[in-house]
Formats: C-alpha cells, sequence, structure tokens
C-alpha cells in the first residue's frame, strides 16, 4: 500500500470516528441536565467540524489539489466564504 493510501485510509477512519462521536453526543443529549445538555451540544457540533475538515481534506488529496490550511466558517478551499 502507498504511503498516501495509508494516509487517507487513517483520514477516513478519523471521519467516521469523529461523525460516531457527535452521534453519540447527540444521544446523550436527551437524558442529560441543561447544563450537561449544552457541553454536549457543544462537543457534538465540534465533532462534527472536524469529520467535515476531514472529509473536505480527503476530498482534496483524491482529487490532487493542493492541499490548503481549513478556514472556519470558509468555503472548503481554505479560504473564508467573505
Amino acid at each position: 500500500m502507498k504511503t498516501s493510501e495509508s494516509i487517507l485510509e487513517i483520514l477516513e477512519q478519523n471521519a467516521k470516528w469523529w461523525e460516531k462521536a457527535a452521534a453519540h453526543c447527540e444521544s446523550l443529549c436527551q437524558h442529560a441536565s441543561d447544563k450537561n445538555r449544552q457541553d454536549l451540544a457543544l462537543m457534538s457540533a465540534v465533532y462534527k467540524e472536524r469529520a467535515d475538515i476531514h472529509a473536505r481534506l480527503i476530498e482534496q488529496l483524491r482529487r490532487g489539489d493542493e492541499v490548503r490550511p481549513f478556514t472556519p466558517g470558509g468555503n472548503g478551499n481554505g479560504h473564508s466564504a467573505e
């Protein structure tokens, strides 16, 4: 297996785990106190964002694009949407 394939495989696994962590936090929200619910909702949002970052990075690597740093609120190409 080539190094680039190994990196993509790890990134894909990480994206899945971030998604699973987000879903787990969301399910815990149903039974949590108000304070804990807010914390879990925030964690879920952060985990979803991390999964999205991984998905965009995987897409860039598969297309052979130059990998650009992620900008929160950006448009997926490393630049702000503004």
